[in-house]
Formats: C-alpha cells, sequence, structure tokens
C-alpha cells in the first residue's frame, strides 16, 4: 500500500473498534480470536518516504510492515536530498529499525 503511513492508526482503530462493539451476526467473525488489525499486521506493508509522524506511531502500524522508498524519477520523490530525509525521518528509531527500512524497500525477504 502506497500512500503514506499516518493514516493508519486511526483506520486500525476504527476497524477493530468496529468489529468488537458492533452487532455482527456470527458468520462474520473471524476464525479464532483474530482482529481486523490482526489481518492488516499479518497481510500489508505500507510505504513511506517522508511521514514523520507515521514514522513516530510505527509500533501501531507495525515496525515490520513499513517500506522505505524514494519514488524516483517521480516529480515527488525525495531526490536529490534523499539520504538527509531519510536520516531525519529516522531519527527516533533504533539501528535495527533504520537497516530494516534501507534493506527491505526492494527485498522484504533479507533479514535485518
Amino acid at each position: 500500500m502506497e500512500h503514506e503511513l499516518s493514516w493508519i492508526p486511526h483506520f486500525l482503530n476504527r476497524i477493530d473498534y468496529t468489529y468488537t462493539q458492533r452487532v455482527q451476526e456470527e458468520r462474520y467473525r473471524f476464525k479464532e480470536t483474530m482482529l481486523p488489525s490482526d489481518y492488516f499486521h499479518r497481510n500489508v506493508f505500507a510505504g513511506f518516504q517522508e511521514d514523520v509522524m507515521g514514522i513516530r506511531d510505527r509500533h501501531i502500524i507495525g515496525v515490520d510492515n513499513l517500506l522505505w522508498g524514494s519514488d524516483y524519477p517521480h516529480v515527488e520523490s525525495t531526490f536529490p536530498r534523499t539520504r538527509q530525509i531519510i536520516e531525519e525521518i529516522l531519527t527516533d528509531c533504533t539501528e535495527e529499525e533504520k537497516a530494516k527500512y534501507r534493506r527491505r524497500q526492494c527485498r522484504p525477504d533479507i533479514p535485518s
């Protein structure tokens, strides 16, 4: 999914709230005790370029669900300031998280 990150925490909150707080017929329930957000965390990767708020909320979104990309050569690309921008937005991330985001943009199967 490509459209920055900061909208995702609200979305996850709402889908779980609706699922748990609204009357549902049994046939619409997930197996086990999973919530809609569990399926999101299991199946969705979200791309970002310069979303400081999304990085702030990365633990809600899922640290392992984030993929960074510069969007080069498009006009909204971070080029030619890519290195500066990524260092600024990842300031509060651990070194392990920074390594994940730098490596996994093309190959999510590469371990950190």
